[in-house]
């Protein structure tokens, strides 16, 4: 499959020249204290924000970036049918709850149905914005799966141009001052030490930089190399397979020509035009009350996954805020599904059955105890208690899409639950449908009907929801997984025509 179309970016697009813990804020006696946010809303994306007023003045320009990467990657961009929720908190709420290491000060989360760009109100910058604005960008609307080096040597290499009118300069990174191997660049993760902290992050994100520069702005034939290497992912080889077919080099090689490069002490830089950008306002907004900015909060740290251990000390705030509100048990009932936590997790169930007759709170339950079966293994230790969760999941959620059946998230656990408990089968698909023309590019919608089919023994329209699962995965393993399933599927077959 290919990916984006790397070499011609210079040719064709570019005229080239040389060149703390938290701390109780003022007025409350309930811990965390999310300061004065103001939310500001449109169809596709929502503003949480702390008073920033650079960021108020910086976020109209979003629309000169997404021109430029409209070029940069030869898409034209689409409506994903998925929100985007950016978040700009107090370094305090920051440092305690949203952080993923000391060494970040913002960061770009994709989940299943949102999109998260969270960043530390106290230091975000233009460039910061800009920076996750490109990961928002190739994650949504370029296909394939992208290793990290290339989504952050990309990221920093658009996010620190200079934007003036119709056009945009793009500058050479400057060179790495402590050099770690190219090896290390190519397989790293948002785990790996080199991306999260200290002088080696410094250097693999310049490093990256310098490869994505050279890719896109200086040498065209690297360019098809860094092409037939991401195809080549995408494809499921090895990063030493990868290296071999996109670069025709070993690592120890690519390495050795990279820091040859990287010393070089004159690059190019590039001026592309990029057009008239839209112009766009900012909705007015509306002062959001702490217990609302403690619930978003809380929701991000769930969906992210990030400092779970603390995400109490927020719900305790907001119940203190706000008494006996069901979304504060609702998001007890996450937490407790996430840190596995089964006795809490049924007495937060049973504490909440007189409520389920609402819509949207029987969702969240359903939601929530969908959320326990993805930790449980499929062993016969875990058979009684997963089948629970899933039948649980599949009543509550079907009263919720009964009232409200246009919601991606809900109709995707329901698929799911359906599938893992055998039954409304054709309900699911039916749901699926319509959700697929509304989200269509999603891989967890093609999962979700792929298993579905599979228990149905349906195994001949399994497998198109397999392969478009496997062409729009964002990640290895969706895409292992999905080619696992779609050679089980068509030995099914097989053995179903044999005679």
């Amino acid at each position: 499959m290919r990916t984006i179309r790397i070499a011609g970016f210079a040719l064709a697009a570019l005229t080239v020249a040389s060149a703390p813990a938290m701390a109780a804020g003022p007025g409350t006696l309930f811990g965390p204290y999310p300061g004065e946010m103001t939310v500001y809303e449109t169809p596709d994306t929502t503003l949480v924000t702390i008073g920033n007023w650079q960021l108020r003045k910086e976020i109209p320009k979003l629309p000169q970036l997404r021109l430029t990467m409209e070029h940069v990657l030869h898409v034209t961009e689409y409506p994903t049918g998925i929100p985007t929720y950016t978040y700009v908190v107090s370094n305090s709420v920051w440092h305690r709850y949203l952080e993923p290491s000391p060494e970040i000060i913002s960061e770009f989360v994709p989940t299943r149905f949102a999109n998260y760009v969270i960043a530390n109100g106290a230091v975000i910058s233009r460039v910061g914005l800009f920076h996750e604005h490109v990961h928002l960008f190739l994650y949504t609307q370029a296909p394939g799966a992208y290793p990290l080096w290339f989504d952050e040597g990309l990221a920093n290499l658009v996010a620190q141009g200079l934007f003036t009118g119709d056009k945009v300069r793009i500058y050479p990174p400057e060179p790495p001052g402590h050099w770690i191997s190219t090896e290390r660049v190519l397989r790293a993760t948002k785990s790996s030490p080199d991306y999260l902290s200290g002088q080696d992050s410094h250097s693999f994100h310049l490093q990256s930089q310098v490869m994505v520069h050279r890719a896109l702005i200086e040498d065209p034939e690297f360019g098809k190399s860094v092409g037939r290497y991401l195809d080549a992912l995408n494809n499921l080889q090895s990063v030493e397979e990868a290296t071999q077919s996109g670069f025709n080099l070993s690592l120890d090689a690519l390495n050795d020509q990279m820091l040859g490069y990287a010393d070089r002490s004159w690059k190019l830089y590039a001026s592309l035009g990029i057009g008239i950008a839209p112009k766009e306002r900012m909705p007015a907004g509306r002062e959001l009350p702490p217990v609302e900015a403690l619930w978003g909060i809380a929701t991000v740290a769930l969906d992210t996954g990030l400092h779970l251990d603390r995400v109490g000390e927020l719900i305790d705030a907001a119940e203190k805020l706000g008494p006996q509100n069901p979304r504060t048990h609702l998001l007890r009932m996450r937490l407790a599904a996430r840190q596995q936590d089964d006795a809490e997790l049924e007495r937060l169930y049973l504490e909440i059955q007189p409520r389920l007759t609402d819509a949207e709170v029987a969702r969240g339950a359903g939601l929530a105890s969908f959320e326990r079966t993805l930790y449980l293994q499929e062993q016969p230790a875990n058979a009684s208690l997963r089948q629970r969760m899933l039948a649980r999941s599949f009543e509550l959620l079907d009263r919720s899409l009964n009232a409200r059946p246009d919601d991606p998230e809900a109709v995707w656990a329901f698929a799911m639950a359906a599938a893992g408990t055998r039954q409304g089968l054709a309900t699911a698909l039916k749901r699926l449908e319509p959700t697929f023309a509304k989200v269509p590019r999603n891989p967890d919608l093609a999962i979700a009907a792929a298993l579905v089919y599979e228990a149905a023994g349906r195994y001949e329209e399994m497998l198109p929801c397999l392969n478009a699962a496997s062409v729009f995965s964002h990640t290895y393993e969706q895409k292992r997984w999905a080619a696992g399933k779609i050679a089980e599927a068509k030995e099914k077959l097989a053995a179903a025509k044999a005679p």
